[in-house]
Protein backbone atom coordinates (compact mmCIF):
# COMPACT_ATOMS: atom_id res chain seq x y z
CA UNK A 1 0.00 0.00 0.00
CA UNK A 2 2.55 2.72 1.00
CA UNK A 3 4.80 1.98 -2.68
CA UNK A 4 1.20 2.62 -4.67
CA UNK A 5 0.71 5.77 -2.44
CA UNK A 6 4.57 6.68 -3.02
CA UNK A 7 3.84 6.26 -6.53
CA UNK A 8 0.55 7.77 -6.91
CA UNK A 9 1.86 10.52 -4.99
CA UNK A 10 5.51 11.51 -7.19
CA UNK A 11 3.47 10.80 -10.50
CA UNK A 12 1.88 13.79 -12.27
CA UNK A 13 0.00 11.08 -14.53
CA UNK A 14 -3.75 10.80 -14.31
CA UNK A 15 -3.36 6.96 -14.50
CA UNK A 16 -0.64 4.63 -13.47
CA UNK A 17 0.30 1.19 -14.10
CA UNK A 18 1.09 -0.84 -11.09
CA UNK A 19 2.91 -4.09 -11.47
CA UNK A 20 5.02 -6.09 -9.41
CA UNK A 21 8.75 -7.00 -10.18
CA UNK A 22 8.22 -10.79 -10.22
CA UNK A 23 5.73 -11.73 -13.14
CA UNK A 24 7.05 -12.85 -16.15
CA UNK A 25 4.24 -13.84 -17.79
CA UNK A 26 2.64 -10.51 -18.40
CA UNK A 27 2.35 -9.72 -22.14
CA UNK A 28 1.87 -6.60 -24.15
CA UNK A 29 -1.21 -7.33 -25.29
CA UNK A 30 -2.53 -7.62 -21.94
CA UNK A 31 -1.14 -4.45 -20.35
CA UNK A 32 -2.37 -2.75 -23.46
CA UNK A 33 -5.84 -3.92 -22.95
CA UNK A 34 -5.52 -2.99 -18.92
CA UNK A 35 -4.40 0.65 -19.93
CA UNK A 36 -7.23 1.34 -22.94
CA UNK A 37 -9.81 -0.30 -19.86
CA UNK A 38 -8.49 2.50 -17.53
CA UNK A 39 -8.22 5.27 -19.82
CA UNK A 40 -12.08 4.40 -20.32
CA UNK A 41 -13.38 4.34 -17.27
CA UNK A 42 -14.86 6.68 -14.34
CA UNK A 43 -13.38 4.14 -11.91
CA UNK A 44 -10.01 5.35 -9.97
CA UNK A 45 -8.58 1.50 -10.08
CA UNK A 46 -8.97 -1.21 -12.64
CA UNK A 47 -7.73 -4.58 -11.24
CA UNK A 48 -8.11 -7.90 -12.62
CA UNK A 49 -9.97 -10.77 -10.68
CA UNK A 50 -8.83 -14.65 -10.48
CA UNK A 51 -9.93 -17.28 -8.32
CA UNK A 52 -8.02 -16.14 -5.63
CA UNK A 53 -8.94 -12.89 -5.71
CA UNK A 54 -8.10 -9.46 -6.78
CA UNK A 55 -4.68 -8.58 -8.60
CA UNK A 56 -3.67 -5.48 -6.91
CA UNK A 57 -0.13 -5.57 -8.20
CA UNK A 58 -1.40 -5.97 -11.74
CA UNK A 59 -3.02 -2.91 -11.73
CA UNK A 60 -4.30 0.72 -13.26
CA UNK A 61 -4.73 3.52 -10.26
CA UNK A 62 -5.91 7.06 -11.34
CA UNK A 63 -4.17 9.65 -9.48
CA UNK A 64 -6.79 10.81 -7.52
CA UNK A 65 -7.07 7.74 -5.50
CA UNK A 66 -4.07 8.86 -3.65
CA UNK A 67 -5.15 10.41 -0.79
CA UNK A 68 -8.06 7.28 0.00
CA UNK A 69 -5.05 4.93 -0.52
CA UNK A 70 -3.01 7.03 2.44
CA UNK A 71 -6.27 7.42 4.36
CA UNK A 72 -6.43 3.83 4.99
CA UNK A 73 -2.99 3.48 5.34
CA UNK A 74 -3.30 6.19 8.39
CA UNK A 75 -6.04 3.70 9.78
CA UNK A 76 -3.46 1.08 9.94
CA UNK A 77 -4.64 -1.16 6.92
CA UNK A 78 -1.48 -2.62 5.03
CA UNK A 79 -3.01 -4.76 3.17
CA UNK A 80 -3.95 -3.57 -0.69
CA UNK A 81 -7.25 -5.15 -1.10
CA UNK A 82 -8.38 -4.25 2.32
CA UNK A 83 -7.37 -0.72 1.69
CA UNK A 84 -8.70 -0.56 -1.71
CA UNK A 85 -12.22 -1.00 -0.15
CA UNK A 86 -13.08 2.81 0.03
CA UNK A 87 -11.80 3.95 -3.51
CA UNK A 88 -14.19 3.14 -6.93
CA UNK A 89 -12.80 0.02 -8.59
CA UNK A 90 -13.80 -2.00 -11.81
CA UNK A 91 -12.77 -5.32 -12.00
CA UNK A 92 -12.02 -7.41 -14.57
CA UNK A 93 -13.43 -10.61 -15.15
CA UNK A 94 -11.20 -13.37 -15.41
CA UNK A 95 -13.58 -13.97 -18.79
CA UNK A 96 -12.41 -11.20 -20.12
CA UNK A 97 -8.32 -11.80 -19.36
CA UNK A 98 -8.04 -15.34 -19.92
CA UNK A 99 -7.99 -14.48 -23.91
CA UNK A 100 -4.68 -13.31 -23.36
CA UNK A 101 -3.47 -16.05 -20.93
CA UNK A 102 -4.74 -19.20 -22.50
CA UNK A 103 -1.75 -21.24 -19.97
CA UNK A 104 -2.95 -19.64 -17.33
CA UNK A 105 0.06 -18.18 -16.29
CA UNK A 106 -0.43 -14.12 -16.19
CA UNK A 107 -0.22 -13.76 -12.52
CA UNK A 108 2.36 -16.30 -11.63
CA UNK A 109 4.98 -14.60 -9.80
CA UNK A 110 8.27 -16.05 -9.15
CA UNK A 111 9.22 -17.20 -5.87
CA UNK A 112 12.01 -18.91 -6.01
CA UNK A 113 14.98 -20.09 -7.96
CA UNK A 114 12.73 -23.03 -9.53
CA UNK A 115 10.04 -20.54 -10.53
CA UNK A 116 12.58 -18.24 -12.45
CA UNK A 117 13.93 -21.65 -14.01
CA UNK A 118 10.64 -22.37 -15.23
CA UNK A 119 9.89 -18.63 -16.34
CA UNK A 120 13.58 -19.01 -18.59
CA UNK A 121 12.32 -22.10 -20.06
CA UNK A 122 8.66 -21.13 -20.95
CA UNK A 123 9.73 -17.68 -22.27
CA UNK A 124 12.65 -18.65 -24.00
CA UNK A 125 13.95 -15.95 -26.31
CA UNK A 126 10.31 -14.77 -27.22
CA UNK A 127 10.12 -10.83 -26.98
CA UNK A 128 7.31 -8.19 -27.39
CA UNK A 129 4.70 -11.45 -26.75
Amino acid sequence: MGGIATALGESSAEWNLVIACDLPYLTRAWLDFLVKRAVGSKADAILPMNERGAEPLCAMYRKRSEARIRAALDRGIRKVTDGLRDVPTEFVAPSEWKGFDSEGLLFKNMNSPADYEEAKKRIGGRANR
